[in-house]
């Protein structure tokens, strides 16, 4: 039985494309409304240096989290393999980003969670109506909510 080969990932171009883009049009004195064109070749050397700093941070992040000897890498684990990587002035950015992502996905949770309760409380229903008669059924008028039906004729 032959072993299934590992392939590695590539980061889709036209994400890379995108962001090479969005940083050269906030350098320092350039023109935010130039279209800036980016060589295919370079675009594969920035794909394929993509590809080896994840890579490499990714190893890095792994022996941070299996000297704390644990199994899953986390974010903080991630941060402190950019420090050990002299990637440090990254990381200020890096955290404020993670702690919007985390804000935003409280909240969400939070709406969903009084969304659940008050269906549970039973508000008001979501309901629909459904002539039936555009479907060839004679004088018939469907009205289902959550958690009730009810045929009206």
């Amino acid at each position: 039985m032959t072993t299934p080969e590992v392939t590695d990932a590539e980061i889709p171009k036209a994400l890379l494309k995108r962001l090479i883009k969005a940083k050269l049009s906030t350098v320092a004195g350039a023109d935010p409304t130039r279209d800036y064109q980016i060589h295919k070749d370079a675009l594969l050397a920035f794909q394929e240096a993509a590809k080896i700093f994840i890579h490499y941070l990714t190893a890095t992040a792994n022996d941070v989290c299996r000297d704390a000897r644990r199994q899953t890498i986390s974010a903080e684990d991630v941060l402190t393999a950019l420090n050990d990587l002299d990637f440090g002035e990254v990381t200020g950015e890096l955290t404020e980003a993670l702690e919007d992502f985390r804000t935003e996905a409280r909240e969400k949770s939070k709406k969903k969670a009084e969304g659940k309760k008050r269906k549970a409380e039973g508000e008001e229903p979501f309901c629909v109506h459904l002539d039936l008669r555009l479907f060839g059924a004679q004088g018939k008028v469907e009205r289902s909510c959550i958690g009730r039906s009810a045929v009206l004729r």
